[in-house]
């Protein structure tokens, strides 16, 4: 079953969710393939996974207003 972003905030909760991100994040690293992992602001807020993407990868901050996101 496939649910967007809100449906599982709603069912599941935020901390549910970032833990299922925080797995699949250590999974892609661990698999030490060449990717391009997109993550949302949220993702780094975990200290664990914060450090492991730090060590395993290059971090990358993009910043930017919403009017250029938008535009």
């Amino acid at each position: 079953i496939s649910l967007d972003l809100c449906e599982i905030f709603r069912q599941f909760g935020e901390a549910y969710f970032r833990q299922q991100e925080s797995k699949t994040i250590n999974e892609i690293l661990e698999a030490k393939q060449a990717s391009i992992l997109a993550t949302g602001g949220g993702a780094i807020l975990n200290p664990q996974t914060c450090s492991k993407l730090q060590q395993h990868s290059y971090v990358v901050f993009l910043d930017a207003t919403p009017s250029t996101l938008y535009a």
